[in-house]
This record gives structure tokens, sequence and C-alpha cells, in this order.
């Protein structure tokens, strides 16, 4: 919904932050897909170049906005920016590097952590628009903090020896 409320409100913020949620759950699914399948596609490498892109206009933007003085604005995207870079990193790593299916604990990490920063973005978004009473970088930035921990917690089990 955030894709057709942002191209209706041509709110171009809005665009970058539902492609990143998108993207979150696009690659926590094939990543749960891989466990069962064990094949790359094509499209795996174009959907996660084209991330990319969105993902370094988050930055290039967020930098912009930095220069501008929105502190708070600018944060947010080189923040989230970076974020995507770095899993779209992870992914390009094996689909192009490596050449290989990571082992199904790697999956299952790299799912649990892509689905639950889905929900974080969701929680996020709804802190956006209904607390008021903190300063808006914590409001942006408190859920993916107390996320990380989340993540960190239910992925140990898969985590890699």
């Amino acid at each position: 919904t955030a894709l057709i409320v942002s191209y209706i409100k041509q709110n171009w913020f809005l665009l970058l932050i539902g492609l990143f949620s998108y993207y979150l759950v696009l690659s926590g699914v094939r990543f749960n897909q891989l466990i069962k399948n064990g094949k790359f596609a094509i499209v795996d490498v174009v959907r996660t170049l084209l991330f990319a892109f969105s993902f370094s206009t988050m930055i290039v933007w967020g930098v912009l906005v930095l220069i501008q003085g929105n502190q708070s604005l600018g944060i947010i995207l080189f923040v989230f920016g970076g974020i995507g870079l770095l899993l779209v990193k992870n992914e390009l790593n094996y689909f192009l590097i490596k050449k290989t299916i990571p082992s199904s604990k790697i999956c299952m990490r790299e799912h649990i952590g892509r689905m639950t920063g889905s929900y974080i973005a969701a929680v996020t978004a709804f802190a956006v628009n209904n607390i008021h009473f903190l300063p808006p970088l914590v409001i942006w930035l408190l859920p993916t903090g107390i996320g990380i921990f989340i993540i960190g917690f239910y992925s140990r089990p898969y985590k890699s020896t």
C-alpha cells in the first residue's frame, strides 16, 4: 500500500521506505525458498540490483538533505539506505561471487532477519504516525534498535560454525 499511496501523494520518501520494506519481505521469502529448492534464478540477481539502486538513492538523498540542514530526515535516509545496501551486498555475494546456495542455517538466519525487519518497518510506520511525544529521530530509529536485538536472539541457533 505504501507504493500506491506514495504514487498518489507524490511522496518519494514514502516510496523509498515502502521499497525498503518490500525488499525485506521479498528477500526473506526467497531465502526460505532457497532452503526448499536450492536454486538461484536470474530474477534474484535483477531484483537485488534494482533494490541496490533504490538504497543507493536513499543514501545520496540522505547526504543531500543533511547538507541542506534537515538532520532527522538525512540520518533516517542514510541509515535505512545503508542497512539495505549491506543486505544487498550479502545477497550479491552469494549470487555473483560465491555462486553457491547458502547453507540451510544461513538461509534460515537471513529469513528470520529479513522477515523480522519487515515487521520492524511496520512498527516504525505505526510509531511515526501515532507517537508524537518523542523526538522524530527516536521514533524512527528506536524500533530498529530494539529489533536488532530480537533478530540476534532468534537467529542465534542458526549461527554459522
